[in-house]
């Protein structure tokens, strides 16, 4: 329970994550994304407000699954101190994921269109990476995917919290990998979100 419940907070945050781009499509459909850009703001920030709402989102639903896990003694070796910073992660990890689902959103006009591909994305990101078993138990051609694969680097720092201990070289390692990834997914959102309603 200990080792799979930083892959299970993991997954959380990305399927929490990469459904955040169906309300762009919904908005479109309904109306409301027409109303939004005629407001006297600058476009970039919806795309982000859609982001930093996914993470609020996020961090409740893995805040649930950290109660739970904590009613089945998982044991958080790192204390509060080491659950909020959990809590942080997988939020940034769930904007990054929402940033590549808004911006497939943004581009794609069918919601049946938008979930076929997340569905095609959502399992390989989940079993090409160290959440559910070890890299150890890897064939090579998987494991050599794993270290592609954005998962990996929130399961290592959430592994680290729960039963590792404060091992600063893995938690900051994999923070630092899942910020540049919100950074370059949020930048990738705002750019198709401006060249799709340009």
């Amino acid at each position: 329970m200990t080792y799979v419940a930083g892959g299970i907070i993991a997954m959380t945050a990305l399927s929490g994550g990469i459904f955040g781009g169906t309300t762009v499509v919904w908005d479109r459909r309904l109306g409301f994304l027409n109303k939004m850009l005629a407001a006297p703001i600058n476009r970039a920030s919806i795309p982000l407000g859609k982001m930093m709402a996914v993470a609020v989102q996020n961090t409740i639903q893995v805040a649930v699954i950290i109660v739970i896990a904590v009613i089945f003694r998982v044991n958080f070796i790192t204390g509060l101190a080491g659950i909020l910073l959990i809590l942080f992660i997988a939020a940034l990890f769930s904007m990054g994921m929402s940033g590549i689902s808004l911006a497939l959103g943004a581009r794609l006009k069918s919601i049946e269109a938008l979930f076929a591909i997340i569905n095609m994305l959502f399992m390989p990101l989940i079993f090409s990476s160290p959440a559910m078993f070890p890299a150890s138990a890897m064939p090579g051609w998987l494991l050599a995917f794993s270290h592609w694969n954005p998962v990996t680097y929130v399961v290592m720092p959430l592994r680290a919290l729960i039963y590792k201990g404060w091992l600063w070289k893995d938690i900051l390692f994999g923070a630092s990998v899942v910020v540049g990834f919100v950074l370059l997914t949020g930048i990738l959102a705002i750019f198709q979100f401006r060249r799709s309603i340009s």
